[in-house]
């Protein structure tokens, strides 16, 4: 998923494209009806069939990065042809499910439990963390008033690709969540540290939410 958040196309695909856009090209000059435009536009036909290709390589049920797949790719299109928005390391954990969650550090073995150290959940995902976690009840609502979301008529279906097809709206809505990510990514890095220093007390056995 680390092509897609950077919105590189796979080496393989972006070579298949170069071939297939050369021998086309090479048919125009050959009939002598080479144009400008016509390479452009050849370009272009080639450029939407990669993205079909790549888009059910990532779709594909086997296929690593759910929580990528899920908050992007039903946004695939505007994901790659926005002009605007940079990728923060902070970001990029919402967007990933990969960082400082008890859900990921315990499955990468960092962890003895998956639990919340904010609150009583026991399994700290990053569905919990943006939508449920009461440590960061005034960055969600401010969120939810930024991106224009009600959430009280769609608390019950919304989710991260409800999210993200908000952020991909406009370049204040992208500021807008990458603030949020900073926010609560911080603090659950300062948690996460300060766990790291009671735990090496005999006397702490497991985590307790702050």
């Amino acid at each position: 998923m680390a092509t897609l958040l950077a919105r590189m196309t796979p080496w393989v695909l972006e070579v298949s494209l170069r071939q297939r856009v050369y021998s086309r090209v090479s048919v125009l000059r050959t009939r002598g009806e080479w144009t400008k435009e016509a390479v452009a536009e050849i370009k272009e036909q080639e450029r939407t069939v990669t993205n079909r290709q790549w888009s059910a390589i990532l779709n594909r049920p086997e296929a690593p990065g759910v929580v990528t797949r899920d908050a992007v790719m039903p946004h695939f299109s505007a994901w790659l042809d926005r002009d605007f928005g940079s990728i923060s390391f902070r970001l990029t954990q919402l967007i990933t499910g990969h960082g400082c969650f008890g859900h990921y550090l315990y499955r990468m073995g960092k962890r003895d439990s998956p639990a919340c150290l904010h609150c009583t959940c026991l399994d700290d995902t990053v569905a919990h963390t943006i939508f449920e976690c009461p440590a960061w009840v005034d960055q969600r609502l401010e969120l939810w008033n930024n991106l224009n979301i009600n959430i009280e008529e769609e608390e019950e279906y919304i989710n991260l690709g409800i999210i993200m097809g908000s952020v991909l709206e406009s370049q204040n809505k992208w500021y807008a969540f990458s603030q949020f990510a900073n926010s609560v990514i911080s603090g659950k890095e300062v948690r996460e540290r300060e766990w790291e220093v009671e735990s090496l007390s005999p006397a702490v056995s497991s985590p307790s939410p702050s």
